[in-house]
């Protein structure tokens, strides 16, 4: 199977980097709507404030920032673990399961928002920002247990499962640029 993953370096290679240049584009704009530096003796909330309150937000631009980030974020991890040279494909099989877990645990805390919020965003909405995402990281643990089994057809169902994050990531920095006022 290693002919396969060999097959696919090239897909990889460029979803990595595509999730990384955006990723840095995303915390650059973030920086930049939120102003350059905090007022003299005010906190940041930091991960500590974002791990333990995930589902308080005081606007709807952080909820669909953080969820941006972190679609781009597991985009990059599943391309980075399908480049690591390893010697047998146990490995990056077992990282793809268990990091499209906690993606799967991940996407589970902007749903939850969105069964709480009135109104209710609308289908399309909710096709992007819940069930795509949701998907992208079924098929990534999926394909990983496929190539836990030793069916290459995995890797094309981990790749599948990428681009969507990406394709995610992409339409939802397009709406917080749209949620923009100063634009």
């Amino acid at each position: 199977m290693a002919e396969v993953f060999a097959d696919w370096r090239d897909v990889f290679v460029a979803g990595a980097g595509a999730a990384a240049v955006l990723l840095g584009l995303v915390f650059v704009a973030g920086s930049i709507r939120q102003g350059s530096t905090p007022a003299a003796g005010e906190r940041t909330p930091g991960w500590r404030h974002l791990l333990l309150n995930r589902f308080e937000f005081a606007t709807e631009a952080e909820a669909l920032a953080t969820q941006t980030y972190v679609m781009f974020i597991y985009a990059f991890a599943f391309a980075l673990v399908m480049l690591m040279p390893f010697a047998s494909t146990i490995p990056p099989a077992v990282l793809l399961v268990a990091i499209g877990g906690l993606g799967l645990a991940e996407t589970a805390l902007p749903f939850m928002r969105m069964i709480r919020s009135t109104p209710r965003p609308t289908l399309f909405e909710q096709a992007w920002r819940y069930w795509l995402p949701t998907g992208a990281m079924l098929a990534v643990v999926g394909g990983g247990l496929a190539i836990l089994e030793g069916n290459a057809a995995g890797i094309e169902v981990v790749a599948v499962g990428g681009a969507l994050l990406l394709f995610g990531a992409v339409r939802n920095a397009w709406d917080l640029y749209l949620l923009n006022p100063g634009r």
